[in-house]
């Protein structure tokens, strides 16, 4: 039987209910509970939404106060050398992203070929670890009101380094940052997850073709790792040099939409067995 599985819900709102809510605590009109608060309520809607429409497959991570890149910035420790003497929490996030009084913000780069920008990680002090659980907590959250339809969403390693500036080794950073993604990962299990959706969308682009060697190292650690659905989920255009990366043990994700030509041809063909 066909199921439906949706990779990401628009954060905005009806009524830019998102907006007015940071903007709200940006202009000290609300206080951080009630910004928190607030944002919960959104996240609860939006899942319930989801569900009434029938899908089967609903994300979970995908919603930000900002930046879905930035939050994995902060999980991870990413964070840049000016803001590094502070206090993990809101604030620097919000910091990070907009700059202050002291110091600039990070950069902002187009997203694809889309007109959204993320909050580019800055690498040059970095020393990746886990700090929070935001994705289990999510998680947690969304199995109360939508039970197994929950589905785990995350922006994949390769693609995060690649889009990330400061890096002056690729592997090294990978084997950083694997482990932590697979720490997330098996807790995300052991709370009842059973797919789990990785955004690898560099793989789309010409650059992707460098990183393939690197994909079947990563995806063959999680697999002997995770015991779960793993989807590598590609999106904006045709996945680049399919032909190497069909052996992946993964579950794909393709879009039909921008590369559908290419995609659909790649299908027809028999390449994905999977």
């Amino acid at each position: 039987m066909t199921k439906i599985s949706n990779l990401g819900y628009p954060r905005l709102g009806e009524k830019r209910e998102w907006k007015k809510l940071i903007e709200g605590y940006w202009n000290k009109t609300i206080r951080q509970n009630e910004l928190f608060e607030e944002a919960a309520k959104l996240r609860k809607e939006f899942l319930k939404k989801q569900f009434d429409a029938g899908v089967d497959f609903i994300p979970v991570g995908d919603f930000s106060l900002y930046d879905q890149i930035l939050d994995l910035s902060i999980q991870f420790n990413i964070i840049p050398k000016r803001f590094s003497d502070r206090k993990i929490d809101i604030d620097l996030f919000f910091d990070i992203a907009r700059g202050n009084k002291q110091h600039v913000a990070s950069a902002l780069k187009k997203w694809f070929n889309t007109n959204y920008h993320y909050i580019v990680p800055e690498w040059d002090n970095a020393q990746p670890k886990l700090n929070n659980t935001r994705l289990l907590d999510l998680y947690k959250e969304a199995r109360e009101i939508i039970d197994d339809k929950a589905k785990p969403v995350i922006t994949g390693p390769i693609t995060f380094i690649a889009l990330s500036s400061g890096v002056s080794d690729f592997k090294d950073a990978l084997n950083k940052l694997v482990p932590l993604y697979t720490e997330v990962f098996k807790e995300l299990v052991t709370a009842g997850a059973t797919h789990i959706q990785i955004d690898e969308p560099i793989f789309v682009t010409d650059e992707g073709k460098n990183y393939i060697e690197y994909a079947y190292e990563v995806y063959n650690h999680f697999n002997k790792n995770i015991n779960a659905t793993l989807i590598f989920q590609t999106y904006f255009e045709a996945l680049v040099g399919s032909e190497k990366l069909v052996d992946l043990p993964v579950a794909f994700g393709l879009d039909f939409i921008h590369g559908l030509e290419e995609n659909l041809s790649y299908i027809k063909s028999g390449l994905f067995k999977r």
